[in-house]
């Protein structure tokens, strides 16, 4: 005869949140800073690596240390800014889960993406894409094609 066990239900968000919160109230000064620098270079890391690129951890402690001025000749300095530009978004977002409510409105959206983006301008002069990138239209056609399309060139429109 089978035995069946009952399935236990995985932990929500909310009481894993729930438990970190005591953890890192019990954890000294030191050992808090270090899990938050480490959450920021995996956050900034894996973020990277959805658009493609692999960073090392050099690069990544590297380019959030404020004492490391890349040459301005090297293929680093560009490297170096997204890096900090992430960490400045990653910093707004911990500022904005402090308050109790979030109002997820445009302006947020656009001050963000001109954090992560400062050359496409200011919060108010940021443009959105009008036209529909190939890829959507072959999608709607049913068509498959045989390689995805540039994560760029849709946040981008290039």
């Amino acid at each position: 005869m089978v035995k069946f066990t009952p399935r236990v239900r995985p932990p929500n968000i909310e009481e894993q949140m729930k438990k970190l919160r005591v953890v890192l109230a019990k954890a000294d000064p030191g050992t808090l800073r270090m899990f938050v620098e480490r959450l920021d270079l995996s956050w900034i890391y894996h973020d990277a690596a959805l658009e493609g690129v692999v960073l090392s951890q050099n690069e990544l402690m590297s380019a959030l240390d404020p004492n490391v001025i890349p040459m301005p000749d090297s293929g680093m300095q560009m490297v170096y800014e997204e890096i900090r530009n992430h960490k400045k978004a990653i910093d707004i977002v911990r500022e904005l889960a402090t308050k109790r409510r979030i109002q997820m409105t445009l302006e947020l959206l656009k001050k963000l993406y001109v954090t992560l983006y400062p050359s496409e301008g200011d919060a108010e002069s940021v443009k959105y894409r009008k036209d529909t990138p190939l890829h959507r239209i072959v999608e709607r056609l049913g068509a498959v094609t045989s390689r995805p399309p540039r994560p760029q060139a849709a946040v981008h429109g290039g």
